[in-house]
């Protein structure tokens, strides 16, 4: 096993319990480092910080949660984009998850 793999192994030890942008070690940015890596990863493996991250990105794109200054939507580009790239990379991108992400930086 490569040290690449090594460390992708133990990126996918997920912290329960903790927020997905944790800096750094939350599954936010375990899911981009993994995504970097290109070391293939069942999807199952990553199936429930998936859905850690769907459920913590989602809800913030209800149009009532949407923060608007001076009438136009202000998003988190770069966390929302990190996140369509990782899942994408990782083999989410049919995911209805990601396509409502994709839709949401339109």
């Amino acid at each position: 096993m490569s040290s690449t793999e090594e460390l992708v192994e133990q990126l996918l030890a997920f912290p329960l319990g903790h927020h997905p942008y944790t800096k750094w070690t939350g599954t936010h940015w375990r899911l981009v480092e993994i995504a970097d890596s290109a070391v293939p990863v069942d999807r199952k493996r990553l199936e429930v910080a998936v859905g850690a991250e769907l459920a913590w990105l989602l809800p913030g794109l209800e149009p009532q949660r949407v923060l608007r200054v001076a009438g136009r939507a202000r998003r988190h580009g770069s966390i929302e984009g990190n996140a369509v790239y990782a899942l994408s990379c990782l083999g989410f991108a049919d995911h209805q998850g990601t396509r409502q992400l994709v839709e949401a930086l339109r």
